[in-house]
């Protein structure tokens, strides 16, 4: 009897070769997912304003209306400002929040630019974002200092406390933390938290002269009248503000009036 062994593998070649045909005319026949990109935006949470010298925390929120992004950053671009922030994964159709933390330059105080856009990878490859920008306020870096009552033979300590006819005045400085710029231009007010029948705050608004860096100022002084003002105790508002009238420090002091 002879063997049909020579004639089945032909036929089995043949039926591979049929499946293997059959396989690519369907695979061809269908499309394929094609890779999609991302669909990136973001929204600002800036400060309006930041001190020279000090740190803040800004945010930027990111959404993604696309595929998964990954190693999503943001690259802020300002003259008045230091960033620091890590990148971050974004899925498809998620919302996440980036923080940001930013210190003030030492440079001179004023409105400044701030241009950011984020970068990141997808299944295309590497991408970024249209640009947006804001505007940051660079405040000085002064503080109020050595603010304190004028002392007396009768109060070495400085004289907080005045009968309900009397008087006394509140001392102050103005101290800069730069080391490179020279400040001018800034203002102070003094008032009274609440208003008191017979208390009076006089030469309330003040003009503070140029402070060089590392520079304190002399004293200014503010004088306090009661003009049989009710006893107790008061608060009074120290605001200092920059060339621009922008507030850059508040403190506040009490005055106790007795009977």
């Amino acid at each position: 009897m002879k063997s049909n062994k020579g004639q089945s593998t032909p036929l089995a070649v043949v039926i591979i070769l049929a499946l293997l045909i059959i396989g690519v005319v369907l695979w061809n026949m269908y499309p394929r997912p094609q890779p999609q990109p991302s669909a990136l935006t973001f929204n600002l949470d800036f400060p309006n304003s930041i001190i020279a010298g000090k740190t803040s925390t800004a945010n930027i929120v990111v959404t993604n209306n696309g595929a998964d992004a990954s190693g999503v950053t943001a690259v802020i671009v300002s003259d008045a400002i230091t960033t620091s922030l890590n990148a971050l994964d974004v899925k498809g159709g998620s919302r996440v929040t980036l923080p940001v933390s930013m210190t003030g330059k030492d440079m001179p105080d004023g409105p400044y630019a701030v241009v950011v856009y984020l970068q990141y990878s997808d299944a295309l490859g590497t991408d970024k974002t249209a640009s947006q920008g804001v505007s940051i306020y660079l405040l000085p870096a002064l503080q109020l200092a050595d603010i304190r009552y004028q002392w007396d033979i009768l109060h070495p300590l400085g004289k907080s406390t005045i009968g309900t006819a009397d008087g006394t005045v509140l001392l102050f400085k103005v101290k800069s933390e730069s080391v490179a710029v020279i400040y001018s231009g800034m203002s102070m007010t003094a008032k009274l938290a609440t208003t008191v029948p017979g208390l009076s705050v006089l030469n309330s608004s003040l003009q503070i002269g140029p402070i060089g860096p590392n520079g304190i100022t002399s004293d200014y002084a503010i004088q306090i009248v009661s003009n049989h003002a009710p006893p107790g105790t008061y608060t009074i508002q120290l605001s200092l503000y920059s060339k621009d009238n922008q507030l850059i420090a508040q403190q506040t002091v009490k005055i106790t009036i007795t009977g």
